[in-house]
This record gives C-alpha cells, sequence and structure tokens, in this order.
C-alpha cells in the first residue's frame, strides 16, 4: 500500500468561497425561517445543512428530525426549519456569524444578548464566548445593570459573574444609575447578600433599597446604547 498525506482540504481552502456560496445561496440545502420585528410576517434566509450541522449540535439534531418528515411529506421541496421564539434580523445575524466569523450590530444591546441566547440555545459556543466577551468590554458603572438583568433572562452565566462582580466593586455608582430600578427583586437579594459587598452600612443599603422599591416602575428597561 502507498500512503499518501497532507494538509486537510478543509484547513487549506479558502474561506472566502464559502462566504460567496452563502450569499449567493449557492448548493443551499436548508431554510431558516423566523418572525420579522412585527412579529406577524415571516423571512427566511438559506444555508448548508452541513455547515449548520458542524457547529451546532442542537442544528444538528434538528435538521435530522426534520429530514426524516421531509422525505416522507415533500421529498423534492428544500427542507425549512422554523425558529419562532427569535426575530429573524437574530437569525441572519447568527448565520453571518457562522460563515464569516464576525457580525456587525445595532447599537443597542438588546441585539447583542438576544444574540447571545440564540446561541447558548443552539450551543454554538464559539458565538456565544464572542457575545459574552464583547459584553464584557462594555461594562460600566451606566450598562452594568442592563447587562446584568439581561445576562441572567438570556442564561449567560459568565456574563452574569462579571457584571456582577463590577457591580459590587461599583456599588454606590452602580445604585444611581436608571436601570438599576429595573432591577429584579431576586438579583437585589443577591447583590446585597454577597460577602463581596464591601464599605456599605445598614443605613446606606436600606435607603438603596426603599429607592429601589419606591423609584422603580417595574417597566422593561429601555436599552442603553452602546458607546
Amino acid at each position: 500500500k502507498i500512503h499518501v498525506a497532507g494538509e486537510h482540504p478543509l484547513k487549506v481552502w479558502d474561506r472566502g468561497v464559502l462566504v460567496e456560496m452563502y450569499r449567493n445561496e449557492e448548493l443551499c440545502d436548508v431554510e431558516i425561517r423566523a418572525r420579522t420585528c412585527d412579529e406577524v410576517t415571516w423571512a427566511a434566509r438559506r444555508a448548508h445543512k452541513f455547515v449548520l450541522s458542524l457547529v451546532s449540535p442542537v442544528f444538528r439534531r434538528m435538521i435530522q428530525w426534520e429530514q426524516e418528515k421531509h422525505r416522507r411529506q415533500a421529498p423534492h421541496d428544500i427542507l425549512v426549519i422554523t425558529l419562532d421564539e427569535v426575530s429573524f434580523h437574530i437569525v441572519e445575524s447568527c448565520l453571518e456569524f457562522l460563515y464569516l466569523g464576525e457580525v456587525e450590530l445595532s447599537c443597542r444591546f438588546d441585539d447583542l444578548l438576544e444574540l447571545g441566547r440564540l446561541a447558548d440555545s443552539l450551543d454554538i459556543s464559539s458565538l456565544r464566548s464572542a457575545v459574552i466577551n464583547t459584553a464584557s468590554e462594555l461594562i460600566n458603572t451606566s450598562s452594568c445593570a442592563y447587562l446584568l438583568q439581561g445576562a441572567i433572562v438570556c442564561g449567560l452565566f459568565e456574563l452574569e459573574e462579571r457584571c456582577m462582580l463590577f457591580a459590587l466593586r461599583n456599588f454606590p455608582l452602580i445604585a444611581q444609575s436608571p436601570d438599576f430600578l429595573d432591577l429584579d427583586e431576586s438579583v437585589l437579594e443577591d447583590l446585597l447578600a454577597d460577602d463581596r459587598l464591601t464599605g456599605y452600612n445598614e443605613e446606606a443599603i436600606y435607603e438603596v433599597v426603599m429607592h429601589w422599591a419606591t423609584r422603580g416602575a417595574h417597566r422593561l428597561p429601555s436599552s442603553p446604547r452602546a458607546p
């Protein structure tokens, strides 16, 4: 036998080819559908089953499941996967990252957090880490409370811990930020019970709690804009 070995083709190929195929929808064999921002109409983007399966075990299982139904019901139609709990522009941003390794978002933190939530639910570790690292760089006294609450809602536990640590170290300033008033009661309790919170006596803590209780309108926080 003659053994021939070299660099694996997938290591040396031009990624631009894959990006071009995605942009032009060449050889795409799956369509990802989601609702637009009006939550009424639907939009779709085509992709490649192989790419989605490589980066996401959840996508892989979804594709396998849908493919089995697809063979029985509509073997000649393109495979369709519907994500009905996320906006289409977030899905599109996710796909952009999967093919390009980067994506541009709006200046609002909502999109960043929602992208992280989607990455978490689809088990796309590279995107989840990218979102957490990007959001961590944006933590400051104005954004910390909002990012903390959002990290908890979106299941981004590493970001939650970083926000908690920042809040504990800068609590007097965090307590004065507008989004502090919108923290859930359980989040405020965790902050005040944390041993890492120092420099606050009982009277000061009482004033913070009363300020939160009387001024908080239990409204949805308005997303700060990234700098």
